[in-house]
């Protein structure tokens, strides 16, 4: 049999890897020119990307400290309504924090625990599937659980998971991950 009737390249030929390299790149760029058609997808994208960039890079461009109390300056109104000051461009709060500040600091601890629930509902859903094709006589089992977890209502059981566990971001999200987990 000579190498021109050969289908398929060897493993560790050129050919294979370049092809792989194309598939990857494909999918990539099949997957930018869906989002770049779909205007909904790119403004969300493109809002989310803005805010993620915001909320990193606060403590650079901000002049004020989230939780900075400026007693002069209580309960001031948004730049654009009478009373407001540039100072303050989206106001202050009753104790006279800056909500621009708050927003954008508080922006860093929302998207670490959306990161976190998300990694750790991935990992719970791939275990239990992987155990699950594995062992034929766990995956009734793991079915069980399944079906007790979307038994009880989602708010409620994570909140009796929090209550057990402590208080504390990285346990709260710990009860979301183990909420979400039938849904994922």
């Amino acid at each position: 049999m000579s190498k021109q009737t050969l289908k398929f390249a060897p493993i560790g030929c050129k050919k294979t890897q370049r092809k792989n390299s194309m598939t990857k790149h494909s999918f990539i760029s099949k997957t930018l020119n869906l989002i770049k058609q779909d205007k909904t997808a790119l403004s969300c994208l493109t809002a989310l990307g803005i805010f993620l960039a915001l909320s990193l890079l606060a403590p650079l461009f901000l002049p004020h400290s989230p939780n900075q109390v400026y007693e002069n300056s209580l309960s001031l109104p948004p730049v654009w309504m009478e009373g407001g000051q540039w100072k303050f461009p989206l106001g202050t709060d009753d104790l006279g924090r800056d909500f621009l500040s708050r927003l954008l600091h508080g922006g860093k601890v929302s998207f670490l625990a959306g990161a976190i629930v998300m990694i750790f509902s991935l990992a719970f859903g791939l275990i239990l599937g992987i155990l699950s094709g594995l062992y034929n006589k766990l995956d009734n089992w793991i079915m069980g659980f399944v079906d007790i977890l979307m038994s009880f209502p989602g708010l409620i059981f994570a909140i009796i998971l929090v209550a057990v566990l402590g208080a504390g971001l990285f346990k709260a999200c710990l009860a979301v991950s183990v909420m979400s987990l039938p849904v994922m």
